[in-house]
């Protein structure tokens, strides 16, 4: 779904998800003790960060699109843990005491109590290198007990900025959804003490702010047609907005193979609406359940199929293939009420933003030629290539026990980028059963994807890098590798030993090499890579 959004699309989404949820992550904490973990997910236009402690979560806001040398502004959100009134004041009254802190310009450091709620003014330093800053959160003593990456793009996009800006430079939503964030694009300052919106006649919190845009929680109590009113500065922006309601139910919560529930999706708020609405159905789980209709499926909302009243509503069956928990997506994309005018004679365009570059090089090795096929090239810590929107990828290995030519998994060897999910999928011309699982590669938990019939299909999520060993239960050498990079930047090598890795944000990274099987030492070096230039950098595989 992710790769379908554009720019001038704001998303909504429902979840419905019973039994088992699924998560795909940014990259984890890279400094944490027993008791705090974090992880940083982004969605709704927000890079949101989750501390989880003893006494509960505390969750940091950041824009999406934050780049370096941009002035931002963030929040931070406390959830108190308990199952009394009693235990989350007490929570509470702990959680009050943390602090966060974020690099900012010249090495200096903003921070924000939980109890304060803002970071504001925050200055992104212009010459960040590897695309991320880092996120400390401190205890009540002052100590480090987290400490975590946000990414950050490398240079601020290429948009026009008005030198005088008016209430026709903002993008005001035509919907949004109760209780989720919505965005507001605009000519903003990142800084939201200077900015107040308003859904309905009542003021809305204020999650987070780059110069480019407003990130906003869309109340839950006002549902169908309403106002909204955008304040940055002295410049007010109005408009209508229809402030939507998607639910999701079940008539049954837990399945067995070859039972099938009812799954009912509801949007209100609809009234007045003039242009379609795309509802989007997408079934995250097609190892466990089939979705009548296809597991994703766009459905536009007509005018006319409105009932009274401004709601819509449809069913689709779930079918079981297997015994064990669903999640199901439902999403609204809507074109935003105003689009940019026309370029007045006071804009004034931003300088043109610098390519990206990349790294060659060739790997000297004395080996069989299917052992460079098996070579991965990649950067170390953090990177999103350029003109990717960092969502996660999908891959596929086929299963075949009566294939002469390549029985077992195809292609048996992958690399694929941490986060990304593996498809397997059984090409069986004759009933035969797999039991496919995984060795992750801390080699401690053996993931078990359950039996896999002809046809069917089983998805297996790289949540960490490093070499995953695939098995068959059943037949035994069907064997298949996967390493998962720590990011996308990486490439297999050739048959001829040569590699490029390509749209690399400028800045200095480490570049290493894996290579299966673990037969030599893993090389290493520095590079640095400059804007619309090539890198070149051999890499040799010794004993």
């Amino acid at each position: 779904m992710r790769n379908l959004r554009q720019t001038f699309m704001i998303p909504l989404v429902s979840v419905l998800t019973f039994f088992i949820v699924n998560i795909t992550n940014f990259p984890e904490d890279a400094l944490s003790n027993d008791k705090v973990s974090s992880t940083t997910e982004t969605n709704w236009g927000l890079h949101t960060t989750t501390f989880t402690t003893a006494e509960g979560k505390i969750k940091v806001n950041f824009p999406d699109d934050m780049a370096a040398g941009d002035t931002i502004s963030g929040t931070v959100i406390a959830e108190p843990a308990g199952t009394t009134l009693e235990e989350r004041e007490r929570n509470s009254d702990e959680l009050n005491g943390y602090v966060v802190e974020v690099e900012a310009e010249d090495k200096t450091v903003k921070e924000a109590s939980v109890k304060t709620k803002f970071l504001t003014g925050v200055a992104i330093p212009a010459g960040l290198a590897g695309g991320v800053t880092t996120l400390v959160l401190k205890d009540t003593q002052g100590k480090i007990v987290a400490k975590t990456q946000i990414p950050v793009q490398p240079e601020p996009p290429a948009i026009e900025t008005p030198s005088v800006p008016t209430s026709d430079d903002f993008q005001l939503p035509s919907v949004g959804q109760a209780g989720r964030p919505i965005e507001v694009s605009g000519p903003f300052d990142g800084n939201i003490d200077t900015t107040a919106v308003k859904v309905g006649g009542s003021d809305v919190e204020v999650l987070a702010e780059s110069p480019r845009k407003v990130v906003v929680q869309s109340p839950r109590d006002v549902v169908g047609p309403t106002e909204i009113e955008v304040k940055e500065a002295n410049v007010v922006a109005k408009g209508e907005m229809n402030n939507l309601k998607v639910s999701l139910s079940a008539d049954r919560t837990t399945l067995h193979k070859g039972e099938v529930a009812t799954l009912g999706v509801r949007v209100s708020g609809l009234e007045g609406l003039q242009n379609p609405v795309p509802l989007i159905l997408t079934n995250e789980t097609p190892e466990v359940v089939n979705m009548q209709g296809g597991n994703y499926q766009v459905i536009n909302i007509t005018p006319a199929e409105t009932q009274e009243g401004g709601t819509y509503f449809i069913e689709r069956s779930l079918t079981a293939i297997q015994t064990g928990g669903f999640n199901i997506w439902a999403q609204i994309e809507v074109r935003k009420q105003k689009e940019r005018q026309e370029k007045p004679p006071d804009v004034v365009l931003m300088k043109e933003k610098k390519p990206c570059g990349s790294i060659k090089g060739i790997i000297h090795v004395k080996t069989k030629r299917k052992y460079r096929l098996r070579t991965v090239v990649y950067l170390e810590g953090l990177c999103t290539p350029c003109g990717s929107d960092g969502s996660p990828e999908t891959g596929e290995m086929t299963l075949d026990v009566l294939s002469k030519k390549l029985p077992g998994f195809q292609p048996s060897f992958l690399a694929m980028p941490k986060g990304s999910s593996l498809v397997i999928r059984s090409i069986e011309t004759k009933e035969i059963t797999h039991i496919p699982y995984a060795i992750p590669p801390d080699g401690e938990n053996m993931i078990s994807l359950g039996h896999l019939e002809k046809g069917e299909r089983k998805t297996l999520n790289l949540s960490e890098s490093g070499l995953y060993f695939l098995h068959d239960s059943i037949h035994k050498f069907e064997d298949g590798r996967v390493f998962a990079t720590p990011n996308s930047c990486f490439a297999v090598a050739k048959d001829d030993g040569t590699y490029t890795i390509e749209d690399i944000p400028p800045g200095k990274y480490t570049i290493a090499v894996f290579t299966y099987p673990k037969r030599t030492k893993f090389p290493r070096a520095e590079v640095t890579v400059t804007a619309g230039k090539t890198t070149i950098q051999d890499l040799a595989l010794t004993r």
